[in-house]
């Protein structure tokens, strides 16, 4: 049987998450060239990135005469083609925002699907048509479905972990956006639980890197929480560059993850800890409640706008924010501590809650299903 050739721009972890390598022996992808490419290829350098950042040119697709592929799915991207394409998003689409002109090659017949990687996304985006452009609304709500992100299962089961309860609990924290996932909040919480004699390790997975939209740190910041590192060698351990398999390995090992986020549009590190039956302590911002409960790990509520975004933009807010994170999290690591037969009793029912949201093969036959009348109708 003949593969059905399908194109993207570029293929990057967003891609690999969603969409790519689910249906191998049925599709294959492939990335492609089109009239913007010499723009993208210019914005590696960040010097040009500086002067040449269009939104609209970081988000679109060109390719009037391509012929190399049967249909085209991309990221967060819309397409001029008239190649039949699919577009999965992470918030709404257009990404440069709502205007006549994107939401025209939604409408258009090339676009055959446009997939939500939430039902938060899916929200986000008829919401902000139908307060801007009503007569859009039907046309693309027609369009629109809700795929989650793809995560397979790394163990079987809690007891293939092999932790132990009864000894030192160990919580991690992955990101490379330290300060937005909730980092100093962490570090924090735990240089009072270590002072007052707590059994517990901290590991973090990340280059601590400081200054996003989030939480407005500076290298101060930064110095800061490499201080607090140093001061508990026995307790506080921070990797950073190291190999996927080294992540798994510390994440086996792991008791329970943490995600107490500033700002995340999905929270694929959630999927990654359940994934090796770690329960989550994690904040309730946007998708975060549909792939965490208090069932299945812990979260922190923090106060939201119409969106599900948290609320971080003045001063008075960003503190306010950081301040219930800091006390969630203290408060839900102290009840595992007073309990911790709770931990496997959440990871594994974090572990098998993959199956029901973030079923690849599930996921791979909806697109299949997908690409499979994109040519029918085509």
């Amino acid at each position: 049987m003949k593969k059905i050739r399908v194109g993207t721009i570029g293929l990057s972890y967003n891609h690999r998450k969603n969409f790519f390598g689910l249906v191998d022996n049925e599709v294959s992808y492939s990335t492609v060239l089109d009239m913007i490419s010499p723009y993208r290829l210019m914005m590696r350098s960040s010097r040009l990135k500086k002067l040449l950042a269009h939104p609209i040119l970081k988000n679109i697709h060109y390719a009037p005469f391509q012929r190399k592929v049967d249909l085209f799915h991309f990221f967060n991207a819309l397409s001029l083609s008239n190649t039949a394409w699919i577009t999965t998003f992470e918030t709404s689409l257009p990404r440069w925002g709502m205007d006549k002109f994107g939401l025209n090659l939604i409408a258009s017949d090339s676009c055959i699907r446009i997939v939500a990687m939430s039902n938060c996304a899916k929200g986000i985006m008829l919401k902000r048509i139908e307060e801007g452009f009503p007569e859009y609304l039907q046309t693309i709500s027609n369009k629109l479905t809700v795929i989650h992100p793809s995560q397979s299962g790394n163990l079987a089961s809690w007891k293939e972990k092999g932790v132990s309860i009864s000894d030192k609990l160990v919580f991690t924290l992955t990101g490379n956006d330290f300060f937005r996932k909730g980092g100093a909040e962490v570090l924090r919480v735990f240089k009072r639980l270590i002072d007052h004699g707590a059994n517990v390790e901290l590991r973090i997975i990340s280059n601590l890197k400081f200054g996003d939209y989030a939480s407005y740190t500076s290298q101060a910041d930064q110095a800061w929480a490499l201080q607090v590192i140093s001061s508990y060698p026995d307790q506080i351990f921070h990797y950073q560059n190291i190999p996927n398999t080294k992540v798994l390995e510390l994440l086996k090992s792991t008791h329970v993850g943490l995600l107490p986020t500033y700002a995340d549009t999905y929270g694929y590190s959630v999927l990654e800890y359940q994934s090796m039956a770690c329960p989550v302590i994690s904040t309730n911002i946007r998708a975060l409640p549909e792939i965490n409960s208090n069932e299945k790990g812990w979260v922190i509520e923090v106060p939201k706008d119409e969106y599900g975004e948290g609320l971080f933009r003045k001063n008075e807010e960003r503190e306010l924010l950081s301040r219930i994170i800091e006390e969630g999290l203290e408060k839900a690591i102290n009840e595992i501590i007073a309990d911790a037969s709770i931990i496997s009793i959440k990871g594994e029912k974090a572990l098998q809650g993959l199956k029901e949201k973030n079923n690849p093969e599930r996921n791979g036959e909806a697109y299949l299903e997908m690409y499979e009348k994109a040519l029918n109708r085509h």
